[in-house]
């Protein structure tokens, strides 16, 4: 038996910066939320010494509201430009047939600048 599940979704996100104006540091925390919509789907399929049986393979495809919780830290490097790491926990409203919440961490590297000073 062999399954896998792919998820595509599509969030709005907030973020709160901790930065503090005629501070020193370049340092700066942050916590974001994100709310949107997923689009689940799972797959399942059942072998026999390494091939797949014909018409094993059952697939479901379901949409599900997301949402996500973030926590970061910024170091900026100039006033244009940033280098962000943060952490995101990803759930979703139960999946339908499974009665499941797909859920899934991440650790993401960014970077934030601009082209056009004016």
């Amino acid at each position: 038996m062999g399954g896998h599940t792919v998820i595509g979704a599509i969030l709005v996100n907030g973020f709160y910066d901790f930065y503090t104006p005629d501070t020193e540091t370049k340092f700066v925390p942050y916590l974001g939320l994100g709310i949107g919509y997923a689009s689940v789907r799972n797959v399942i399929k059942f072998y026999d010494n390494g091939v797949v049986i014909t018409g094993s393979k059952f697939s479901v495809n379901a949409s599900t509201p997301a949402a996500q919780g973030i926590v970061g830290l910024s170091y900026y490097l100039d006033d244009f430009a940033a280098v962000s790491v943060d952490y995101r926990y990803l759930t979703t409203k139960d999946v339908q047939p499974f009665d499941h919440r797909f859920n899934t961490n991440s650790i993401n590297f960014t970077f934030t600048g601009t082209f056009n000073v004016a």
